[in-house]
This record gives C-alpha cells, sequence and structure tokens, in this order.
C-alpha cells in the first residue's frame, strides 16, 4: 500500500464570497493566474456583516461563491493582490486554508 503523503500534495484552498456584479472580472483574474480550475456556485444565501445575502430584490448583497486551489505560493500572492481591490468595493469575502489535494 502507499504512503498516504505521497498520495497528497499541499495546496492553498481559497473561497471567495463576491458580489454577483464583480463575478466575470473575478473570473478573469482566475483565468490570468491559469489555475487548475474553480467551482462557482450562484445564489448561496447567508447572512454577513451587510445584512442578509440572497437573491431577493431588498437584500444587500448578491453573492456568488467561488472556490479553487492553488498550488504555489506565487499564485496566492497575485490572486491576493487583484482580488483584493474587489473585495474592498463590493464587500465580500476571501477565506484562505492550508489543504491537501489528492493527486490522481
Amino acid at each position: 500500500m502507499e504512503n498516504l503523503d505521497d498520495l497528497m500534495e499541499n495546496v492553498h484552498k481559497v473561497e471567495l464570497i463576491v458580489d454577483h456584479g464583480f463575478l466575470e472580472s473575478t473570473l478573469i483574474i482566475l483565468d490570468g493566474i491559469t489555475l487548475s480550475g474553480y467551482t462557482v456556485i450562484e445564489h448561496p444565501t447567508g447572512k454577513g456583516d451587510r445584512g442578509l445575502s440572497c437573491e431577493d430584490f431588498d437584500s444587500m448583497f448578491n453573492g456568488t461563491y467561488i472556490m479553487t486551489v492553488c498550488t504555489e505560493q506565487e499564485q496566492l500572492d497575485v490572486l491576493i493582490e487583484q482580488v483584493k481591490p474587489i473585495l474592498q468595493k463590493s464587500g465580500g469575502i476571501c477565506l484562505i486554508t492550508q489543504a491537501k489535494w489528492l493527486k490522481h
């Protein structure tokens, strides 16, 4: 049986919640960094410091969830630098955690 560490790669898991109006510009940033891919989930519902987030017309923030991984520190550094202005304009959140990716 293979050693579990040999099957795993250390990565940075990046989770972004951005206003739906900034989805396209955020995805352009991700494509420019040449990440291996990303997942987009539209219309998540939740509550944060800016109030309720849902697709109702009376909500303050209509967010989109994006998850990706950075396999290199340089990718992460560029992503943070480029996505920070979007978060400052529209709110949202960026979570970065250490994770392990199963090699296959």
